[in-house]
């Protein structure tokens, strides 16, 4: 695992040219991963995207290796949804997610945006945590909600979500 300061990284707009590499990062990261579209839809669509790369890293070093996340927010009339934050594998547990959380917590209240949703599957409690620790409140669940794959008789199989949501203002 790469020893590395939270501020040794910077947050980028996402752009297509971008998908490659974010798409990669989303298989090696997730089980039920984003697809290519996704991800083209929530550029097209306007919402905040961002890449995470290394500082100081010279591609003759590390490469497209340099982008170690990304993520994505949809605005809303005055609250901004978390969609997708995804830190890879390596980099986690190193404070990156909770440093891109207090980055678009400001830029939120610029634009009057006075919430952040989100929804976590029940199953994933390293998540969970990182966002109680970052001052989110579960405030529901959704049913069924998740993908999380097949039974031994080939049927479809849901997980619950818990509703998260953190105050700015």
């Amino acid at each position: 695992m790469m020893n590395l300061n939270p501020l040794d990284f910077d947050m980028l707009h996402m752009t297509l040219d971008d998908l490659p590499k974010v798409i990669e990062n989303e298989q090696i990261s997730h089980q039920h991963p984003w697809s290519e579209n996704n991800f083209k839809d929530s550029i097209d669509s306007g919402y905040w995207a961002y890449i995470f790369k290394l500082k100081n890293q010279s591609s003759n070093t590390l490469g497209d290796s340099e982008v170690i996340g990304h993520c994505v927010f949809m605005p809303g009339v005055d609250e901004i949804h978390l969609l997708n934050i995804t830190v890879l594998p390596s980099i986690r547990r190193q404070h990156v997610a909770s440093r891109v959380l207090r980055t678009i917590e400001p830029l939120a209240l610029k634009e009057d945006l006075n919430k952040v949703f989100l929804e976590v599957r029940v199953s994933n409690a390293p998540a969970i945590e990182l966002y109680k620790r970052n001052g989110y409140q579960e405030i529901s669940r959704r049913k069924n909600y998740y993908r999380s794959g097949y039974d031994s008789d080939g049927k479809l199989l849901h997980e619950d979500a818990i509703i998260m949501v953190k105050d700015l203002i």
